[in-house]
């Protein structure tokens, strides 16, 4: 599976791991199979998720207050 990241939220998903891993240890890699989670969700079936604009859709991470928008 290919996908690419937005510059903004490439930087946003390293200041959140950087956080996380000071917030507890191993916190940090819960974060990041949440991101991969949600991203693989999105893979399988992308219409499933709420529409947030015209071609614009939001998946929620699970654990975590964050959500990929694709």
């Amino acid at each position: 599976m290919k996908y690419f990241l937005h510059p903004q939220a490439k930087e946003e998903l390293e200041q959140t791991v950087l956080f996380y891993k000071k917030q507890q240890a191993g916190l940090e890699k819960r974060f990041i199979e949440a991101v991969e989670d949600a991203i693989n969700r999105v893979y399988r079936n992308p219409m499933m998720y709420r529409k947030i604009d015209d071609n614009v859709r939001k998946c929620r991470l699970l654990h975590f207050p964050y959500a990929n928008i694709f």
